[in-house]
């Protein structure tokens, strides 16, 4: 193994075989020979830490809460690819393609999905939770919650070609 780095979904691995990878526990999330590695983008992520998309010609895969000193590792094997940094705005990410957003507040959600929007992603599907029956059988408010999934337009996909 020429490298192994932690993140939050397992370790990001370099192989010996020059193999791109995520995996937890055996489990391959990920991967792409090295070669075939275009892109790094990385973005602002909890506790200080990245969330950094890598991208190569078969796909992508946003590994989260990578520590810039093992994000600088990842780069020294692979001098060639560019990196680009993005702010804490998803939808601005040009090498994602998904992404699971979770909101509590209304406010939020209808900011995010106005951006989204306007920088070619659309609703996939939702769903909500939140509140609760107490004892006595009053429904209580409870913290909310509406998962949405956000995906690429076709016209942004036609448009930005891998």
């Amino acid at each position: 193994m020429r490298l192994s780095l932690p993140c939050k979904q397992g370790k990001i691995q370099v192989s010996d075989d020059d193999m791109l990878r995520v995996r937890s526990f055996g489990n391959v999330f990920w991967e792409s020979p090295a070669q075939d590695v275009i892109l790094f983008v990385t973005q602002p992520g909890a506790l200080g830490a990245l969330n950094v998309t890598l991208s190569s010609r078969h796909g992508a895969f946003t590994a989260e809460m990578v520590t810039k000193a093992n994000f600088e590792k990842l780069c020294t094997l692979f001098p060639q690819v560019p990196v680009q940094a993005v702010g804490k705005e998803w939808w601005l990410n040009p090498a994602m393609l998904t992404h699971v957003g979770v909101y509590i507040k209304e406010k939020d959600l209808q900011r995010e999905m106005e951006a989204a929007y306007q920088h070619g992603w659309m609703v996939q599907g939702q769903s909500s939770t939140g509140g609760y029956v107490s004892a006595a059988g009053f429904w209580l408010r409870g913290t909310d919650k509406t998962t949405i999934t956000f995906v690429r337009t076709p016209a942004w996909l036609a448009a930005h070609p891998r």
